[in-house]
């Protein structure tokens, strides 16, 4: 199993253990993906799963650029407008870190907010 895939279990794992309830895996929309939609109190939630095995050119959360947000934003619209156009939405950011064959996880919840061009 890859690193990433290995992250996006892990990640799935922990959403599940805190309640959430997994809805979608590397949804495609268009050449857009989300890594994870999921459901948690009422709301929508889409994460960026990001992992790394060792963060010397920065931490995983890092690597969520603007470029990757907007495909995300474009992502979650298709996503809502098809299966729940009347939801709140938020995107949450999962990174992940492997170290000595240890997960380290940290949730950044509302990491970014859509914007309007």
């Amino acid at each position: 199993m890859n690193l990433g895939r290995k992250g996006e279990e892990a990640a799935c794992r922990y959403l599940e253990g805190q309640g959430y309830e997994v809805l979608e895996r590397n949804y495609r929309a268009g050449r857009d993906e989300l890594d994870i939609i999921a459901k948690h109190e009422g709301m929508l939630v889409v994460f960026e799963v990001k992992t790394r095995s060792r963060n010397s050119h920065g931490h995983p959360e890092d690597f969520v650029t603007a470029a990757k947000q907007k495909h995300m934003v474009r992502a979650a619209g298709h996503y809502l407008e098809q299966h729940f156009p009347q939801a709140s939405l938020r995107f949450d950011v999962i990174a992940v870190e492997i170290k000595y064959n240890s997960l380290i996880i940290n949730h950044f919840k509302d990491a970014f907010y859509p914007y309007q061009e």
